[in-house]
Parts: C-alpha cells; structure tokens; sequence
C-alpha cells in the first residue's frame, strides 16, 4: 500500500477496512523481531568458538607432527611441564579433613539440637572424606600451586581452625583432649569474631 494508492481508494467501506488492517500490519514490520536476531548472534558466537577450537585443535597437531619429525616431542614436553602453572591450592585445602569438620561444627552449633547431633555429622564427615580421599594421592604437593600463598588464607578461616582443634584433640593421649574441647572451641570462635 502506498500513498497514491489510498489517495485513489474510492468511498468503499470494504476497502477502508482492508487498508486499516494493512496499515496496522505495517507497524508490525517497524519493530525488528529482536528476540530471533539474539538466536542469531548466539549461533554465530557458538559457530566462531567452534571455528576457533577446531583452528586450535589442528594446530596443535600439526605442531606435534613436526616436533616428533624433528625429534624434538620430548624436549617440548618437558617445556610445557615447566611452565604450566597450577591453581586450585585453596580449594585443596578446603578438601582437608580439618576443613570439612569445622564447617561441620560450625553448620549444627546453630541451634541446640544441633549440638546434639554434632558427634553423627563428624563421624558422616570423617567416613565421606576417607572414602573419597583414594582420589587425591597422585596430586601434586602444594607448594607447586602458583597459588599457594593465596591459599595459606583458607587456614586462617574459622572452619579450618575449630577443624584442627577438634584433631589436635583426638591425638592426645586417651582422647583427654575432649574434655577441654567445647572451651578451646569458644575461645577460637571468640578470638576469630575480634579479628574481623
């Protein structure tokens, strides 16, 4: 529909009405459908990245052919061995026997029938982390993280501290270590809440 059109539209009421509804179509067509323009950008993105990694991906290769032609696949290997960084140290720590049972004091001192249940959810802590302990024995020693001055923070945290004394006091002799336990564990909590 154009403006000589509707100039020469003749006093027809059937005609009137088509033209409203198609001018009303019209303002349809201003507003662009921007929900199917972001699909297409999304798509675009994955396809560059997908395009990206399979670039990556036979460069690599290519250069790992070479090297073995050249005899010099080992001498590379030792290189990026050198020079790969590790991070994860605080997470690591946090995987600690100490960690998971100071998170466990600290979740059910809550409330009073939490103190009750405190001796179940250590013992469900301590049989969960030796299960899942076979895991970690091939891993690095942490000083190899390039974060591990970061990660001497976490032992610094309050779980990491009631965690440790609650260990402390299961090695000492007969477990005498228990009978003082709840004091040292206010004073910890005390001594961490004057810090921060």
């Amino acid at each position: 529909m154009d403006l000589i059109g509707i100039l020469l539209l003749e006093n027809d009421n059937n005609k009137k009405i088509e033209c409203k509804i198609q001018l009303t179509n019209a303002y349809e067509l201003l507003i662009p459908p921007i929900a199917f323009y972001k699909e297409l950008v999304l798509e675009y993105h994955e396809l560059k990245k997908l395009d990206m990694q399979t670039f990556l991906q036979s460069q690599n290769h290519n250069l790992l052919r070479f090297l073995n032609h050249k005899g010099l696949k080992n001498e590379y290997e030792i290189f990026i061995h050198q020079n790969n960084q590790l991070y994860g140290a605080s997470l690591r720590i946090k995987e600690r026997l100490s960690y998971k049972l100071g998170e466990a004091i600290m979740k059910n001192s809550k409330s009073y029938l939490g103190y009750f249940k405190i001796p179940f959810e250590l013992r469900k802590v301590k049989k969960e982390h030796f299960k899942n302990q076979k895991d970690q024995k091939n891993l690095p020693p942490l000083k190899a993280y390039a974060d591990y001055k970061h990660a001497q923070i976490a032992k610094t945290h309050l779980p990491y501290l009631l965690g440790n004394a609650l260990l402390q006091a299961s090695r000492t002799p007969f477990k005498i270590g228990y009978l003082s336990l709840p004091f040292k564990l206010k004073k910890i909590a005390k001594n961490y809440k004057k810090k921060f």
